[in-house]
């Protein structure tokens, strides 16, 4: 039967039983009417109805222990037949149980706390000495087993930690090595981390682990100040470089624009462009004399605009050098299978770009072109068919992943098992690599893949954040209980004190030879036992109080640790979204830019060489953190939702 569906009858007759207090806390119920914020619980929900087998406790109280509901933690029910026997029964029926699963369990911190409450229980309830010494015996033969098997495992674990600190240390050195050599200080780092994940998963005594992490510490702070060196140097060198090409660009256009020979005047500027590869630069500088360049063979095209003028003679010549490359790659091309379309394609771009290279006139061009765009025709009527088969993969495995990443967006959203809908999302991401996509399919899908693991986060964090709130209140009413409860005994040490001092008053004057001799001084110790044993009591409650604050301290610490990761990764999204949305502005620019295809039409003819652009140095390097090893312990969850905040972040999408 339900507690829920006992009569008023039942309910009031139980309230009358414990005076209207609350069973567990002794708090008072100001009156019973059926607005009342009680709870009803069965002892032992097999029995029958019994007045006797219910106590009444307020309302989802959090102190109440879930897994063993014995009369004898109700200490202001007023049970009417319970006697001291029947409490000692059931505390050694539970003790009984521990003892059992000491022989047994590796869970210590759990069995510990099981007959340390147990051990309080013993001390509070009042059951017969004779009792209250054998269940104590118990329990201490309990601990002591514990003890036993917990050094004896962790003997044996220490062997075999030991055993797996030597391969650690052999490649934590290797990296220790090869970041101290390696010029890029990047990937020194890189594979530092890669082995601190390692030692941090790996099991290992507290004192190797300390030696690993102290080498390492110091190979990061070593790495920290060679970088912070590079930099100095950085700017000094990039100072004086700067310099040095200002010099060398601003002589040479003095000297172009004073030559009457537009090629010697262009090797000027080549020569400084080639100068100003080797040298190390900011991104900024190099951007500024590169500018500049562009901006002198501008004004040389012009000066020298004569000089674009190509003679008959020229013509043929050139035309005599370059007709036989473009005839052997259009032959090639008319006899080409759809295996050999790619090479095809390769020769075709390698003959344009002979012709782009020579002085030809614009109808020579043109028909060397013509011929080239024909057999690129060609070639894209032999691919089609394979193009609309690709199609037709990629369009297939866009619905298929889009789909199923809509499934498990809606089982995220109904809270259905979130571990394995992280471990599906994680798998999709895989997925998307191998599978087949067009760009734009696959942007769709990442960009969705993203939204899924945003709500995946959102209620992780939601669910750790009830967790943090219910325990913190757990907590803060098991503190408010131990603290009146001190109250309560010290208020009850005061009154036995002040017994005590009447009863020695009365004792010193009573005569060694009287019969109540005996008597009264058995009762002057029974107090002092009484005295002591609450005060005992009253230490145990306040270190208790203590570690619970220190308790609810870590689990606000966790709290803010968790809700700055899921700062960062909001930022992280943030910024990744606004470095996607930059990419795609610049590609579509590119696409504005571009007049022809180069696999399908003839580019433009230049008649003057092109100043290539070179990789540039980064302005200022990035000197990354040194990684934290120590591992801040996960927020209490339940098995079936996942404990890991950290957004399983999807592999970036790729070009099709």
């Amino acid at each position: 039967m339900n507690a829920n569906e006992l009569s008023n009858e039942i309910k009031h007759a139980v309230y009358d039983r414990q005076n209207g207090m609350c069973a567990y806390t002794g708090k008072k119920f100001e009156e019973f009417n059926d607005t009342i914020e009680a709870d009803f619980i069965f002892i032992n929900p097999t029995d029958n109805i019994d007045v006797e087998n219910i106590v009444m406790v307020w309302k989802q109280h959090s102190g109440l222990p879930k897994n063993r509901i014995r009369k004898y933690i109700f200490n202001y029910a007023n049970f009417s037949n319970y006697s001291p026997e029947d409490k000692a029964s059931d505390l050694k029926h539970e003790i009984d149980a521990v003892t059992a699963t000491a022989d047994t369990t590796t869970d210590w911190r759990e069995i510990r706390a099981e007959i340390r409450d147990l051990t309080n229980d013993l001390s509070t309830v009042g059951i017969p000495a004779s009792a209250r010494s054998e269940c104590r015996d118990l329990l201490k033969a309990a601990l002591a087993t514990v003890n036993t098997r917990q050094g004896e495992v962790q003997e044996k674990n220490r062997e075999q930690w030991k055993l797996n600190f030597a391969p650690l240390k052999e490649k934590l050195d290797a990296a220790i090595a090869f970041a101290v050599s390696s010029p890029i200080f990047k990937e020194g780092r890189k594979k530092l981390i890669e082995i601190q994940q390692e030692i941090r998963k790996a099991e290992l005594i507290r004192e190797d682990r300390e030696e690993l992490e102290k080498s390492m510490d110091a190979t990061f702070k070593q790495l920290n100040e060679k970088q912070a060196d590079y930099l100095e140097n950085f700017e000094f060198e990039t100072i004086e470089n700067y310099h040095t090409i200002r010099t060398l660009l601003d002589e040479a256009t003095e000297k172009a624009f004073s030559v009457e020979n537009f090629a010697e005047a262009r090797d000027l500027f080549i020569n400084v462009q080639e100068e100003l590869k080797t040298k190390l630069l900011k991104r900024t500088q190099k951007d500024e004399f590169f500018g500049s360049i562009r901006n002198s063979f501008d004004e040389l095209r012009e000066k020298f605009s004569e000089y674009k003028r190509i003679t008959d003679e020229e013509a043929a010549e050139n035309l005599a050098a370059v007709k036989p490359k473009v005839d052997e790659a259009v032959e090639f091309a008319k006899n080409a299978t759809t295996e050999q379309a790619l090479d095809v394609r390769q020769r075709l771009i390698d003959a344009q770009n002979e012709i782009k290279d020579i002085r030809l006139k614009r109808e020579q061009k043109d028909e060397l072109y013509r011929a080239i765009r024909e057999q690129f025709t060609r070639i894209n009527a032999l691919t089609t068919e394979e193009r609309e088969k690709y199609d037709a993969e990629a369009e297939k495995s866009f619905s298929d992943l889009q789909s199923r990443i809509e499934v498990v967006i809606v089982d995220i959203e109904n809270a259905l098992d979130l571990r394995a809908s992280g471990d599906t999302l994680a798998a999709i991401s895989n997925e998307i690599q191998l599978s087949k996509l067009r760009k734009k399919h696959r942007q769709k899908i990442y960009d969705r893949l993203h939204y899924a693991f945003d709500i995946l986060n959102k209620r992780r964090d939601d669910y750790n954040k009830r967790r943090f709130s219910e325990k913190r209140t757990r907590l803060e009413d098991t503190c408010s209980n131990l603290t009146q409860k001190v109250e309560r005994l010290s208020k009850l040490s005061d009154k036995d004190r002040e017994i005590l001092k009447t009863q020695e008053e009365k004792f010193a004057a009573i005569d060694q030879a009287s019969p109540i001799y005996i008597t009264t001084q058995k009762v002057l110790e029974e107090i002092h036992k009484r005295i002591n044993d609450r005060q005992t009591t009253i230490d145990q409650a306040n270190k208790r109080i203590d570690d619970i604050k220190k308790e609810v301290d870590r689990t606000n610490k966790l709290e803010d640790e968790m809700n700055a990761k899921a700062e960062k990764r909001a930022k992280q999204r943030k910024e990744q979204a606004e470095r996607d949305q930059a990419e795609r502005e610049r590609e579509k620019a590119e696409l504005n830019a571009i007049k022809t295809d180069v696999a399908v039409e003839a580019p433009v003819v230049e008649e003057t060489s092109v100043v290539e652009e070179t990789p540039v140095v980064e302005e200022t390097p990035v000197v990354e953190e040194t990684p934290v090893v120590e591992e801040t312990p996960a927020p209490e969850v339940p098995s079936e939702t996942p404990v890991n905040t950290t957004e399983e972040t999807p592999t970036e999408p790729t070009n099709e």
